[in-house]
């Protein structure tokens, strides 16, 4: 192994720095559609990493719809009429909840619920 500067860096001119960080993941189309009570999205349709999770879906939303992601614990995510968990990816939920469907993985955005 070599020891030389161009090692060490994150991104050496011989690599093209596009592709350094980019996941080797496929990516997840979704379909997102408001409750009756929310107003829809003007871009309903968003791909997403695999390794992103419904957290992650929720910020998009506080952000788009609130201008402010701090407030994306006030959407609850279903999928097929299922609570998601916060911590579901998109691939886990492509795989387990949308059963590998060709079309987009289609979730509904409500207001959070309290028990």
């Amino acid at each position: 192994p070599s020891n030389s500067k161009d090692d060490d860096e994150c991104c050496s001119s011989e690599q093209d720095p596009s592709l350094m960080h980019r996941r080797n993941d496929e990516p997840v189309l979704i379909h997102l559609i408001p409750d009756a009570k929310l107003d829809p999205i003007d871009r309903s349709f968003v791909r997403l990493s695999a390794f992103a999770t419904i957290n992650t879906v929720k910020r998009l939303l506080a952000y788009l719809l609130f201008a402010d992601i701090t407030k994306y614990n006030e959407f609850d995510i279903f999928c097929n009429y299922e609570l998601m968990g916060r911590d579901f990816s998109m691939a886990f939920i492509r795989k387990t909840r949308w059963r590998n469907k060709s079309e987009p993985v289609v979730l509904m955005y409500k207001e959070r619920l309290d028990f």
